[in-house]
């Protein structure tokens, strides 16, 4: 019955896709099946039949043989990376020509930096970019700018999922949820950075704050001053 409801959904125009949810462990709720490739395929062709725009996630985040394999068999688009910690991390996937749809995301990749590299190094392969924007409203806002950055076509994921996560959940912490237009568009504000700094000062918290003294004061207290001049005198010499 839901794969006809996804045919129909798919031939009326609206676009499904389906994350499969192995990249990574999800424990919250008990013990959880993992996927391996002969299972992921096999999904693949299910989710192929019932008309979905891309499969997300099907194998352990770090199996790129395996997602190279099942990509390179052409059943169904697939879409991975949502976890993958900096470009390194995206490497093989990228040379192993892994994914068709690229999902970084920027609050837990590196920031901008790491994601428009991987759109890029996506584009010049010929794939597409998408990123995960499931954390927060500020996460949605951060990740919905680089996308817009990096002129992707691709559809961006909108974090809703009733009855818990909704936008007044989600965007708690802001002045005003973020919401979609009567056609299912978001629009970017346009004020500098996020737009809502105000409400960021006021409910954030600064956990890091680094300067080059700072750095050096801490290494002298950790190694010592004596290491510590060693280190320096190495630097120097190259």
């Amino acid at each position: 019955m839901l794969a006809a409801a996804a045919r129909a959904a798919a031939d009326a125009g609206c676009g499904l896709a389906v994350d499969a949810n192995q990249g990574w462990h999800v424990t919250a709720t008990g013990p959880n099946v993992r996927w391996d490739l002969d299972r992921a395929r096999a999904f693949a062709k299910a989710a192929a039949d019932a008309g979905v725009r891309w499969l997300e996630e099907p194998l352990d985040m770090h199996d790129v043989a395996s997602y190279a394999r099942l990509r390179s068999e052409r059943i169904v688009p697939i879409a991975g990376g949502e976890l993958l910690g900096d470009l390194h991390a995206f490497r093989p996937h990228l040379q192993a020509d892994a994914y068709d749809v690229y999902q970084p995301d920027a609050t837990l990749c590196g920031g901008a930096e790491t994601s428009l590299a991987v759109a890029r190094a996506a584009r010049e392969r010929g794939r597409a970019f998408s990123p995960h924007t499931w954390t927060s409203g500020w996460g949605l806002l951060y990740n919905a700018h680089i996308h817009a950055a990096s002129g992707s076509g691709a559809p961006l994921e909108w974090p809703y999922d009733p009855p818990a996560w909704v936008p007044e959940v989600r965007d708690a912490t802001m002045d005003a949820p973020l919401t979609l237009d009567e056609k299912g568009r978001f629009h970017l504000p346009d004020a500098p950075g996020l737009g809502d700094e105000a409400a960021l000062r006021r409910h954030g918290t600064r956990f890091y704050d680094m300067t080059p003294g700072k750095l050096a004061l801490g290494f002298v207290r950790q190694k010592g001053l004596r290491e510590t001049i060693r280190y320096a005198r190495r630097r120097r010499a190259g």
